[in-house]
């Protein structure tokens, strides 16, 4: 729970969703994803093979406009650093899941 001058907490409420959702917020965030699985036959004759996968993250989040004018930086650079924060984390833990998704399917293969 955050602690301090009430609007500082509001504005955090509203920035974080700490405060739980006020009536009417719940369109404040949606989120859109989709994942292409593409598999192909290694070439030589080894069985092997390769799995590609593309994905597409969208996230739409509104917020009043008062918090755009307090906020230290512009519209711009607040979407840039937002979107480089959430590409930081997808690419810290892309490598671990892949991981254990292939070991996974070499175990699948096994059987």
């Amino acid at each position: 729970k955050a602690l301090g001058p009430k609007p500082l907490v509001w504005v955090f409420n509203r920035l974080t969703g700490a405060g739980g959702k006020a009536e009417g917020d719940d369109k404040e965030q949606t989120v859109h994803s989709l994942s292409r699985l593409r598999v192909k036959s290694d070439e030589g004759g080894n069985n092997g093979a390769t799995l590609t996968m593309n994905s597409f993250l969208e996230i739409d989040v509104t917020f009043p406009t008062i918090l755009l004018k307090i906020l230290p930086v512009s519209k711009e650079k607040a979407e840039e650093q937002g979107s480089k924060s959430i590409q930081n984390v997808v690419e810290k833990d892309i490598g671990p899941s892949v991981e254990r998704f292939r070991e996974a399917y070499m175990d699948w293969l096994q059987k």
